[in-house]
């Protein structure tokens, strides 16, 4: 069960890495202000891309690569683009929701293959 909360925990941490990103891409980085809003928006999306790196780690270090990896990345993808979509009001198509959709079906179809530690 940790693997699973690990694995939950890292994509969290990659998609509100990837949301503080684009909060902050209005923001220019300033060497001359090391403490402006955008250059702590941008420090703390590497922290989180740092954070998600350990978390993602320790979760392969106990459950499969082909169950981590696929979940990881479609888990992301799925929090970030619902995300984009209340925070930033990006549009979402039908068919992007459709996408979605899939991603979600093979996320269960992974997480509930045989072989897959409890």
């Amino acid at each position: 069960m940790i693997q699973w909360l690990l694995l939950i925990a890292g994509i969290a941490s990659n998609a509100s890495a990837s949301l503080l990103v684009k909060a902050a891409v209005g923001k220019p980085i300033s060497l001359q202000q090391p403490f402006a809003i955008g250059n702590l928006i941008y420090g703390s999306a590497i922290g989180l891309y740092m954070a998600a790196f350990v978390l993602y780690a320790a979760a392969v270090s106990r459950m499969p690569l082909t169950i981590a990896h696929p979940v990881t990345t479609a888990g992301a993808i799925l929090v970030v683009g619902v995300s984009a979509t209340l925070l930033f009001n990006e549009q979402m198509s039908p068919l992007r929701i459709a996408g979605y959709c899939f991603l979600f079906i093979g996320i269960a179809c992974i997480g509930l293959s045989k072989g897959v530690p409890a």
